[in-house]
């Protein structure tokens, strides 16, 4: 069976869709893997925890109130930490496994409706309120601008206001109340900077993964995933300990969260224990003139590498999702133009296509553009970490081995994504551009022989079905 001149224009059109379809949409499934994936996650948010720990100011007054009650004039509730909420899972019984993101497609298996996260402000029936400096910043130099004064070696305070916080101490009696104290050593180079909660320890230095849970193998669907921390936060201060379940019930969570399968028998025997999150504690005065130390401190240098970071969520996958868009309104024309029957309809099929790959044409120069100067800006600022974890830096170990030899590794994955990103926009423009052609080809070929076209005898010959083309 022989095809018509027509039909041949439809099939190489349809094959070059697929030939740019396929490929795209295979690219953008492994770059989106590649952008999300654990290891960059995670590092990126150790990074940003570690530039947090440079920009957030520090507490400078702490107080309790009962649970439910207003703060003092001045102060704000103090969050501890975040529920990280959960994620839609399926349990099938007689098994420690939830499969996470998935409904339940097996009668005798059980779904999970997802809980959203919220901040969590509640522990033993009280609260904590705040006010923090409002003027400090970190510096390496000896001494302080006019008007500020040194507290430690390297935070500098207005000179009206206290040093602040460097301790917390929670007692509690035998009807659980609590007591706070505080101390304020002007010499001291550790501040708070804010109250977390943590499963069963110290917390992981980044906020998407936490403890796993002691003597159980249950899986449990949080959104903060439970396992291993790569570093652990060994700057921050346990204050207190609950049991997990409580913990929950104090802040309205608990009757969510047993709905969970698994849930009630594997929190009976964990804790959650609350933090104190302190500055990122540098590995000794002399540390602060190494070059990459001293650039942590420098606030215009800490906000380039957090907005570097930024870049890295924001940018990329959004200029894949526009070829993507590209390709399928292409598809949509070329389905679009085998029912065109009058000739202006089909001319404005030729514009709109051919203003398809300017578009699509300007999208792949700036996003190349966007990602050579994103990865350029990246990995300017990602050298200061390294250089800081091979200076020995900071006093927590697995940071400095984090940031010296398992950070290049990670970032490594963002040129991958590049050339893979750049090749696949290529052919996304590439694969457009013939279809273009394609479709002027064939409008020229169908004005040479419109006079004789179904549409033309349909038209004007009364004889229509004598004269039909074959």
């Amino acid at each position: 069976m022989f095809l018509t001149k027509r039909q041949r224009y439809f099939v190489v059109a349809a094959a070059i869709l697929l030939l740019n379809s396929i490929p795209t949409l295979i690219g953008s499934i492994r770059m989106t893997r590649t952008i999300f994936s654990m290891n960059l996650q995670e590092g990126i948010s150790i990074l940003n925890q570690m530039i947090e720990s440079v920009t957030r100011k520090p507490i400078n007054h702490i107080v309790l109130v009962p649970q439910g009650q207003d703060c003092p004039s001045n102060f704000s509730k103090l969050p501890l930490g975040e529920f990280s909420g959960t994620s839609p899972s399926c349990y099938c019984k007689g098994t420690e496994y939830i499969s996470l993101y998935s409904e339940c497609s097996i009668p005798t298996c059980v779904s999970a409706e997802p809980i959203h996260g919220k901040p969590v402000y509640n522990w033993r029936n009280y609260s904590f309120c705040a006010n923090y400096t409002t003027s400090a910043y970190l510096t390496y130099n000896a001494t302080c601008k006019d008007q500020f004064r040194k507290c430690g070696n390297y935070l500098c305070v207005d000179q009206t206001q206290d040093c602040p916080i460097t301790k917390i101490t929670l007692q509690t009696d035998s009807e659980n109340s609590l007591k706070l104290t505080t101390e304020r050593d002007p010499q001291a180079d550790t501040f708070i900077l804010s109250l977390d909660n943590s499963l069963n320890g110290l917390p992981c230095l980044g906020n998407i993964t936490t403890n796993t849970r002691e003597g159980s193998t249950a899986a449990l669907p949080f959104l903060r995933l439970e396992r291993s921390c790569k570093v652990s936060d060994t700057d921050a201060q346990i204050l207190d300990r609950l049991p997990e379940d409580q913990f929950y019930i104090l802040n309205d969570l608990y009757d969510q969260l047993k709905s969970i399968p698994l849930f009630e028998s594997s929190s009976k025997s964990q804790t959650i224990a609350l933090v104190t999150k302190l500055n990122l504690q540098f590995s000794d005065v002399r540390a602060l003139t190494a070059t990459n130390c001293s650039k942590l401190l420098d606030e215009s240098d800490s906000y380039n590498a957090s907005r570097s970071v930024e870049i890295i969520d924001d940018k990329f996958l959004w200029i894949m999702i526009r070829s993507i868009v590209f390709s399928s309104i292409a598809i949509l024309e070329w389905v679009v133009v085998k029912f065109l029957k009058k000739q202006t309809y089909f001319i404005l099929f030729i514009i709109s296509n051919a203003f398809i790959q300017i578009i699509a044409g300007m999208n792949l120069n700036s996003g190349v553009g966007i990602m050579d100067r994103s990865i350029s800006t990246f990995f300017s600022h990602i050298d200061i970490f390294v250089g800081a974890g091979k200076e020995n830096c900071f006093k927590n170990d697995n940071l400095n081995e984090f940031l010296a030899e398992s950070l290049p590794n990670t970032v490594s994955e963002l040129m991958i994504y590049k050339s893979r990103f750049e090749g696949f926009l290529v052919w996304n423009v590439f694969c457009l551009t013939i279809l273009f052609t394609i479709g002027v080809k064939y409008y020229c070929d169908r004005e040479s022989v419109w006079k004789h076209s179904e549409y033309y005898f349909q038209h004007q010959d009364p004889h229509f079905n004598q004269h039909r083309e074959t």
